[in-house]
């Protein structure tokens, strides 16, 4: 009898057991859905790649110099200034040291509308529910160890100065700020106020030396100033030294080297064997202000290009407008 009342409670353990073996058994007997997760696998893993295409990682060395042998190290590198420029990491100062170690082909990398160029910006953002502009200075050293970058196709002619670097600053607490053995190639650069192949404006300090703007670039600005190294030199011991344009160069004032330069900016042995054109234009720089008291030098620089002015413009082969010595 005790057998008998028992067995609907056995019965009913049995039933409660079997259930729960298939229960946890359930995840193995399942393939449809075991093969969406095998197919959304693959295609995750192919986000991850793209995403790594698009923002690879920079490599170091122990000096702690950023090496670029690629258009994707290049980009990283542009991304990481603007990145720095938006957190405002640096309060406006972008500290770091970069080189080349291989020639830079940037026309599949950077379309013509991106903001990863000008390095250092102006980057459009929103604040507030208004666009703003926000920029910082290069205030590193970039080593083109003889390399050659090319294929840029960059306006800013709505936003800003063109340039490889929109501004090259030095302040007085930080390391030389300098760009060197470098070419520019295959390239065109059209600005709003300033344009240069190197910079837009480059001030204080800064040294720009064995920069080479070759004969496949354009350099313009819709007003303001053009240089085929440099848009706008700013006050502030400047120096331009065996600096080389072959280019194209167009603007309102429109100089082979530079297009105007503040006092204290010293242009010595650089070259223009590029077209320059504009409604005031020269070999070398087409305004160089200053005085007897702020003293500015342009030392040993030849023109070997063609000088073309507006009517009633000024043209010179290597000054047009000059207030130094």
């Amino acid at each position: 009898m005790l057998l008998k009342k028992k067995w609907p409670a056995l019965l009913l353990i049995v039933c409660l057991v079997v259930c729960l073996a298939a229960c946890s058994g359930s995840p193995e007997l399942a393939p449809e859905e075991g093969a969406a997760v095998a197919q959304s696998e693959p295609e995750e893993s192919a986000a991850a790649e793209e995403g790594a295409e698009e923002t690879p990682s920079l490599s170091q060395n122990e000096a702690g110099v950023y090496e670029i042998d690629s258009a994707a190290d290049f980009v990283a590198f542009a991304q990481l200034l603007k990145e720095e420029t938006l957190a405002g990491i640096g309060e406006g100062r972008l500290m770091h040291d970069a080189a080349l170690t291989a020639d830079i082909d940037l026309s599949e990398a950077i379309a013509q509308d991106s903001d990863l160029l000008p390095l250092g910006g102006p980057y459009t953002v929103e604040i507030d529910g208004e666009e703003r502009q926000m920029q910082a200075a290069f205030c590193g050293e970039f080593n083109g160890n003889g390399h050659t970058i090319s294929g840029i196709q960059l306006d800013t002619s709505e936003r800003g100065d063109a340039g490889l670097f929109s501004l090259v600053y030095n302040w007085d607490d930080t390391p030389q700020t300098k760009i060197h053995d470098l070419t520019i190639a295959d390239s065109s650069f059209m600005g709003l106020r300033y344009a240069g192949a190197f910079a837009g404006t480059a001030s204080r300090n800064a040294i720009l030396e064995n920069c080479v703007t070759a004969e496949s670039v354009s350099v313009t600005t819709t007003e303001g100033a053009a240089g085929g190294i440099v848009g706008f030199a700013s006050d502030g011991d400047l120096l331009l030294r065996a600096c080389e344009n072959y280019g194209t160069i167009s603007g309102e004032w429109a100089g082979g080297i530079a297009g105007a330069a503040e006092s204290y900016s010293y242009l010595v042995q650089c070259n223009n064997y590029g077209v320059v054109t504009g409604e005031n234009a020269a070999g070398i720089i087409a305004r160089h202000a200053g005085s007897s008291y702020y003293d500015g030098l342009v030392l040993a620089c030849i023109n070997y290009g063609t000088v073309k002015a507006a009517e009633g413009g000024l043209a010179c082969g290597i000054v047009a407008a000059n207030g130094s010595t």
